[in-house]
């Protein structure tokens, strides 16, 4: 009989270990970010903070990025991008051509008695062209949604009341023509239905490397396009003063450029999804709309051929709701999926890399007072292991005196780390405690080998979910 044999696999789940190579992340990003601070009062819910931020941040090739007066270092693991700052581990997805992140996140503090405060985010990074924009990546048809958040400051008592001013979306469907003019239609407009079904036009031109859009002598410049030319953000901060009273919007862009064609392979494979619900009150005589509640989510979607898939829930205000899964039907509609869940169908625009897409959806029901805006974006996680991950150094210690060997890793402080065990690198077992990064080398000892062949490996895990 052979003696057992002790084997190492040389790769933490979803990373790859042999040889360095660029990430395909380094670089410098733009990311967009709409927040909603809010406190909960009983049952009042009073805005705090409401901004849309336009970030900079620069990834680079050993592991390390840097956003303002921050900095951290990142890495992947199961696909996932972790950026990991002091204190704070993020899980951010990002997609196969590496041009685009996705993260939405709460941050929620009980303060007793049923009142809390709750931030709620929702971000899209894009990584930065290093080349100048072209004309061949500007034609073609493109859809702009924006979200909308506004808020009144209002003065009491020698101070400043804030309130909720409310919450809208709108979509223009935008067609950039060769020869330098642009048509565009109004698809939807929560806060202004009438506008619906406008159509308008103009020029276009490229000018020091962003777009400009002249309409009847209202010029707008787009800068911040995807290294792949099929995604733009952009965000707008407005205030101004009626009657002594400070009307405030906060508003989120997206660009996004469709495909010439879209097949069903095009969606094969598993998607992270993530974005933000609000939901209001609205007083039907006019007297505004209310918040009721914010959410966020992010989860995975697992695409099939024959048009079915299955949702699974990796991060949610309700702890309870993670790893949860249900099953949806999809179909293309031209250029974009429909998604139908429980009944509730949800239109996503597909980007023209076809690993990036976007989704507006607004309900309103007016019987019972209420109106639901939904934003989130997709992205198609990479399907190869190693997608952008630095070499990591894993050591197997072997003890004296018939010792059982130890397993050995450098680690991040605040990532999670698990040894799994398998015999054939199919059934893979946890062994021992979750771990938790120390910022230094962590162990753990192996037990008696089961088997004539034997494998282990560090498999890193998400955050632990925040209750």
């Amino acid at each position: 009989m052979k003696s057992p044999c002790l084997c190492l696999v040389f790769s933490v789940v979803g990373s790859s270990l042999c040889g360095a190579q660029e990430p395909p992340m380094a670089g410098s990003w733009q990311f967009a970010q709409l927040s909603v601070e809010h406190r909960g009062v009983g049952d009042e819910r009073i805005p705090d903070e409401i901004s849309a931020e336009l970030s900079s941040v620069n990834f680079l090739a050993d592991g390390t990025f840097a956003t303002g007066a921050e900095s951290g270092t990142w890495f992947f693991s199961d696909n996932y991008l972790l950026a990991v700052q002091p204190g704070n581990v993020g899980v951010v997805a990002a997609n196969t051509t590496g041009d685009t992140f996705i993260f939405a996140e709460a941050d929620f503090e009980d303060l007793g008695g049923g009142d809390f405060t709750q931030k709620t985010t929702f971000n899209v990074g894009v990584k930065s062209t290093t080349t100048s924009l072209t004309a061949t990546q500007v034609v073609g048809d493109w859809v702009y949604f924006q979200q909308e958040v506004d808020s009144i400051d209002s003065p009491s008592g020698g101070g400043t009341v804030r309130t909720w001013d409310g919450v809208s979306h709108q979509r223009i469907d935008v067609t950039f023509n060769a020869n330098g003019t642009f048509t565009a239609e109004k698809v939807s407009d929560s806060n202004d239905p009438s506008e619906v079904g406008d159509i308008f036009g103009g020029t276009w031109t490229i000018s020091g490397g962003d777009l400009e859009a002249d309409a009847g002598g209202e010029v707008i410049t787009l800068s911040n396009f995807s290294s792949g030319g099929d995604l733009l953000v952009a965000t707008e901060e407005e205030s101004y003063v009626v009657f002594e009273e400070t009307f405030n919007s906060s508003k989120m862009d997206l660009w996004v450029k469709q495909p010439d064609t879209l097949t069903t392979a095009d969606l094969v494979g598993v998607w992270a999804i993530a974005g933000t619900t609000i939901d209001l009150e609205v007083d039907a005589g006019g007297g505004g709309q209310y918040l009721d509640d914010i959410g966020f989510e992010e989860s995975e979607l697992d695409f099939r051929a024959d048009g079915t898939g299955t949702r699974r829930v990796v991060d949610n205000r309700e702890p309870a709701a993670i790893g949860l899964t249900e099953d949806f039907t999809w179909s293309l509609v031209g250029n974009e999926v429909e998604l139908v869940v429980e009944g509730q169908a949800y239109r996503f625009v597909m980007s023209a890399e076809k690993d990036f897409a976007a989704m507006q959806n607004f309900e309103s029901n007016l019987g019972e007072e209420s109106e639901s805006f939904d934003y989130f974006a997709m992205v198609r996680l990479p399907d190869v292991a190693g997608f952008g991950r630095a070499p990591l150094d894993l050591v197997l210690i072997e003890e004296e005196n018939g010792a059982r060997p130890v397993l050995q890793t450098p680690t991040v402080q605040g990532v999670r780390y698990q040894v799994e065990m398998s015999e054939d690198l199919d059934d893979w077992q946890s062994l021992g405690p979750i771990m938790a990064g120390t910022g230094d080398v962590i162990f753990s000892n192996l037990p008696a080998l089961p088997g004539e062949k034997t494998y282990f490996r560090w498999r890193i895990l998400p955050p632990a979910p925040q209750g």
